[in-house]
């Protein structure tokens, strides 16, 4: 039985409070004080030209956490490379299919992102934000999970 997208919400909220509370959800190092960045600096990654923001990284214990909530974990890589290898449970939407098949997910149920390195799956997080997707996550190399 799937769970409820409203509940596996609430978890992410959940999970994003208790980060607040004791210490970063993403990202590295053991403080949730966020760095200070000059304005004029570029962000790292991929960089969107209609206001969207990256998806933020998750770390490999809080992606377990969020798909054992109910969050899909989203493999963006070919289907080539997907059928050679991914991690269980994953659902495959390669990265050039992805504009054309987002609607194949809930945009109000948590969605993880992964490819080999980070680089489609820091692309994958833009394109599910500018699609409405509220709760995306990059994970990164699967390498990572």
């Amino acid at each position: 039985m799937r769970p409820r997208p409203a509940a596996v919400a609430a978890g992410v909220l959940g999970l994003l409070f208790v980060g607040a509370v004791a210490g970063p959800l993403v990202g590295c190092g053991g403080s949730s004080a966020q760095p200070e960045v000059a304005e004029d600096v570029a962000p790292a990654g991929p960089v969107s030209t209609d206001g969207v923001r990256p998806a933020p990284a998750i770390s490999s214990t809080d992606a377990r956490r969020l798909v054992a909530a109910g969050a899909v974990l989203l493999d963006v890589r070919s289907k080539t490379e997907f059928a050679l290898r991914h991690i269980d449970g994953s659902t495959n939407i390669p990265l050039p299919e992805l504009d054309a098949r987002a609607s194949e997910l809930q945009a109000d149920l948590p969605v993880i992102v992964y490819c080999v390195s980070g680089h489609r799956s820091a692309n994958a997080g833009l394109i599910l934000r500018a699609k409405g997707f509220t709760y995306v996550f990059d994970l990164g190399s699967m390498v990572s999970y």
